[in-house]
């Protein structure tokens, strides 16, 4: 017979070839992956030039609703200090930033006034957007035109790539929210900036945080080279736009287990995505995971307290939330408003993504705070009043709320080790019940979805096991 059957060895060596194959044919394309990407980057931190933008933005009407301003760059030296980066104590930052410009004065009667008279006043203090993470200066290309274009007070607005994230230094020593706020002081002293309505968002508002305690307190520090034409920035206003708050409110309320997600997120966006090969067709590493690192190099434990500094300077703030935000809770809002103590906190009917979605409103309220506390000279007209203001009511609690409230407020004070110990508990007993629990309180965002995840499934490996064993 010439046809033959393989035997069994012949066939398991035949898979053992492929599978060698196939291991060095993926070792070949990984490396070539790497030259190739290695061979191609440029670098990751982009040159400055002279930006022209400022002509070409108002040639081309740049600060309209449908344009984006081109990004100028900016070098920068932050003092980094021993409390953000260690023995680092200086490193160089490229900060990218867009400007929408402040309309110029309409032509009037006055053009044709005595020219002795005295000049026109000089313009409100600027605005200093900050984003969130993951994000960039393009995020606020609704919100910016507005604010800069505003019938209360037409002012310029700056929307800043933080390091990380867009087109500024993609990896620096420090990603912290604390190491952020000092390159934006150094931006500002920069770019001549003596005052300004600093505005974070998410993220970004832990940025806000520390700038106005660092510059409130006037203890921010520069590196001696850095050029100072008006010398210390001041803070005229923060603006907390659904922003972070203190660790207690941050998804899981616990900075170990917050941590742990993080680091196992730079593990699988960092080394993880390089065992692919592909040709670059991904971004680099410290593009993928700058916005991380962000979170993995921050605390907000010590937030709470910062807070309680600001409201004995009695810096002005507004903090704006939305009462549907499944990202950050609004009790974390309602907490900061506390804290405080001179505050105005503005509840809309939003979710987290305000810049976005409720450009329009957010810039009415934001206009008239600048307006109240420009350091030239503020407005009393229409000033925003300490308190709460509540544009998204709930209706009145009905008999289900009130008997869930108790429980509710058990969940969202008892420590994440404790959720996931009871969670589990329940499911090694009722794996479903466990499970419609987590749901329900997830949802009701007054539980962690990893906490969530991490109790249930214990629980049900404990199922498992006992079952097996009986």
């Amino acid at each position: 017979m010439s046809d033959s059957v393989p035997m069994p060895h012949q066939t398991s060596a035949r898979r053992r070839s492929g599978n060698r194959l196939l291991a060095l044919g993926y070792l070949v394309a990984l490396l070539a992956s790497w030259a190739w990407q290695g061979a191609t980057h440029l670098a990751s931190v982009p040159t400055p030039t002279p930006s022209p933008a400022s002509h070409q933005d108002r040639a081309a009407g740049a600060g309209s609703a449908t344009s984006v301003p081109p990004v100028e760059l900016t070098r920068v030296t932050p003092y980094w200090g021993a409390d953000v980066a260690g023995p680092v104590t200086s490193f160089e930052v490229v900060v990218a930033s867009r400007k929408w410009h402040a309309a110029a004065p309409s032509a009037s009667a006055d053009a044709s006034a005595d020219p002795s008279a005295s000049p026109l006043p000089m313009k409100p203090d600027p605005v200093i957007l900050l984003h969130g993470a993951p994000g960039s200066s393009r995020d606020w290309s609704r919100l910016a035109p507005l604010l800069a274009q505003s019938p209360d007070g037409q002012r310029d607005v700056h929307a800043l790539d933080l390091p990380g994230s867009g087109q500024s230094t993609l990896r620096v020593p420090d990603h912290s929210i604390r190491a952020h706020a000092r390159v934006v002081a150094a931006w500002m002293r920069a770019r001549g900036i003596t005052a300004a309505h600093v505005v974070g968002w998410s993220q970004g508002g832990g940025t806000a945080l520390h700038l106005a305690d660092d510059l409130s307190a006037a203890r921010v520090e520069f590196a001696p080279d850095t050029p100072s034409p008006d010398g210390t920035p001041r803070i005229a206003s923060l603006t907390l736009l659904a922003a972070i708050g203190e660790q207690r409110h941050e998804s899981s309320g616990s900075h170990a287990f917050e941590h742990a997600r993080y680091d196992l997120g730079l593990l699988i966006l960092g080394p993880g995505l390089d065992l692919i090969p592909h040709f670059g067709l991904m971004p680099s590493r410290d593009a993928r995971v700058g916005w991380l690192r962000g979170f993995a190099h921050s605390d907000q434990r010590p937030l709470g307290p910062l807070m309680d500094s600001l409201a004995q300077r009695r810096v002005p703030t507004l903090i704006i939330h939305g009462r549907g935000d499944a990202l950050i809770p609004l009790r974390s809002a309602q907490s900061a408003h506390r804290r405080l103590t001179d505050s105005t906190l503005i509840i809309l009917d939003a979710n987290h993504f305000i810049p976005f979605l409720q450009a329009d409103e957010a810039a009415q309220d934001l206009a008239r705070f600048f307006a109240s506390h420009d350091t030239l000279g503020p407005s009393a007209r229409d000033r925003l009043p300490p308190g709460i203001i509540d544009r998204a009511p709930v209706p009145p609690d009905r008999l289900l709320a009130r008997a869930a409230a108790p429980v509710r407020g058990a969940v969202h004070a008892a420590p994440a080790w404790l959720e996931i110990v009871v969670l589990a508990a329940v499911a090694m007993v009722a794996p479903a019940l466990a499970a419609a629990l987590a749901a329900m309180l997830v949802l009701g965002l007054d539980l962690d979805y990893g906490v969530a995840i991490v109790g249930v499934t214990a629980g049900l490996f404990a199922h498992t096991l006992a079952s097996a064993a009986w």
